[in-house]
């Protein structure tokens, strides 16, 4: 009987199933064991993957899936089921773990999401590492290690074969806007170049902090508050014209002390979380003329409210903002104080908010809130580049006079069938984690945890954890 439905119909059953599920199913009958040889089988389970899962497929940007070959694809399917397989128990292991020096602290990691390939940024320099020999591909050394440089918070900008990382360093009398690319179209020859800088003199402002930086192929920008008048300014200026704008953000003092911005088909969304603004988006659609045909608009996002007459104090962490792929925009942790009982209890939040391209240019639509509350302390979250996976220094719970446990867990979130976060640990055994001076990055592509430590000085090293 079995034997008698078309193979285009089983097809669309296993479009269904889970990879294990798919495979046990065209076991079940000898006429389906072609299935496995042919590209289709592939193609709906890494499309189920991504689009159903919502998950990235651990491969390199850009990479054609049509044109590979089924071992490839089935390869790739492999990797990215065991991935989610991996992710979704309740203690991730690590199938690999291997640690590579570095030589001195580095206080920021950022990966090329589906490569092998790390960078790392301190006040002295900028270092691009191949994580599977520990090899340094190439460095850009800064000119002022008095001065200090960040890596924008926003995921890279990538295009086939190459990666482009904005940075905007600040001193006393100048800010800084650079983009460095990694070239790896040749991985056998990586070439690590600054291939732009622009100088702004500060005059008529001055900064609060290191403002927030983002590019993409045409424009790179930077917004920060400004310390004198407290208002908020995004500055930015084209790879071929080389003219600085300025667009006023008419917010006073609604950054915070850690602006975070993202740039977006033509739009800037700069994120506002202070205690004048407890969640806002300022979008900033720019001009082809200038900052005087700039659109800027103002949006509120919900975020639950705490009572006032119990709150001691709000914070947040740094927001990291992403181009909504996979669904998610904002991704952020707010730490809130209240008095229960005359007692001081601490809460830790993560929130995720959805948002939507509607695909004729206009602004996102964005989503409700869905939030995570952990039960002991945390930092983080230290986001991959989808926005729905975030990796988390837990400090554990005390037990006794036990000092606690501080490890690693992962916080995923999904939308169907409705919106819900699940927390898992991650087995850590193999690599010792401290609270307070652990850097954390995380590819969720190749499901990849990297962390290093400060403090460290020459003897710092970095530890590479492979969860598929």
């Amino acid at each position: 009987m079995l034997a008698e439905i078309p193979l285009d119909i089983i097809l669309e059953v296993t479009s269904f199933l889970d990879l294990q599920d798919s495979l046990r199913f065209i076991a079940t009958c000898s006429s389906f064991h072609s299935l496995a040889s042919t590209k289709d089988l592939w193609f709906k389970t890494l499309d189920r993957i991504q689009n159903a899962h919502m998950q990235p497929l651990p491969c390199q940007f850009g990479t054609d899936i049509s044109s590979l070959p089924i071992a490839a694809l089935r390869k790739l399917a492999i990797h990215a089921y065991a991935l989610k397989k991996n992710w979704s128990s309740d203690r991730a292991i690590p199938v690999s773990v291997r640690t590579f020096p570095l030589g001195a602290d580095y206080g920021e990691i950022r990966v090329i999401p589906g490569t092998n390939f790390v960078v790392t940024n301190s006040n002295e320099r900028f270092v691009c590492w191949d994580t599977t020999s520990g090899a340094s591909l190439g460095a850009v050394e800064h000119e002022d290690a008095n001065t200090g440089y960040q890596l924008g918070r926003s995921p890279p900008f990538q295009s086939l074969g190459q990666c482009f990382i904005g940075l905007a360093s600040k001193s006393s009398t100048k800010l800084t806007l650079i983009v460095v690319r990694i070239d790896y179209r040749d991985e056998s020859a990586v070439t690590v170049s600054r291939i732009y800088s622009k100088i702004l003199s500060t005059p008529e402002f001055q900064p609060t902090a290191i403002p927030d930086v983002a590019l993409d192929d045409e424009v790179i920008g930077m917004v920060f508050g400004g310390l004198i008048d407290q208002f908020s300014l995004l500055v930015y200026c084209g790879f071929q014209d080389h003219i600085v704008h300025r667009v006023p953000l008419d917010i006073r003092a609604g950054l915070g002390s850690t602006p975070s911005c993202v740039l977006y088909k033509g739009n800037f969304y700069i994120n506002c979380q202070s205690s004048d603004e407890p969640c806002t988006i300022i979008r900033v659609r720019i001009g082809t003329s200038g900052p005087s045909n700039a659109e800027v608009e103002k949006i509120s996002l919900h975020i639950p409210s705490i009572p006032e007459i119990q709150t001691q104090y709000v914070s947040f962490a740094p927001a990291l903002l992403l181009p909504p792929k996979y669904g998610v925009f904002n991704v952020t942790r707010r730490t809130s104080e209240v008095r229960t009982a005359g007692f001081p209890e601490r809460t830790q939040r993560v929130y995720f908010w959805p948002a939507a391209d509607p695909g004729n240019d206009s602004r996102l639509e964005f989503g409700e809130v869905c939030a995570y509350e952990h039960p002991t302390e945390i930092t983080g979250p230290f986001c991959g580049s989808s926005g729905r996976v975030a990796v988390l220094i837990d400090r554990g719970q005390r037990r006794h006079f036990l000092r606690p446990q501080t490890g690693l867990g992962v916080v995923r979130y999904a939308a169907h069938p409705a919106p819900h976060t699940t927390f898992h640990r991650l087995d850590t055994a193999a690599v010792g984690i401290n609270f307070y001076t652990a850097v954390v990055a995380l590819d969720d592509t190749l499901g990849v945890v990297y962390v290093t430590h400060l403090g460290a000085g020459a003897a710092a090293s970095m530890a590479v954890l492979r969860y598929a």
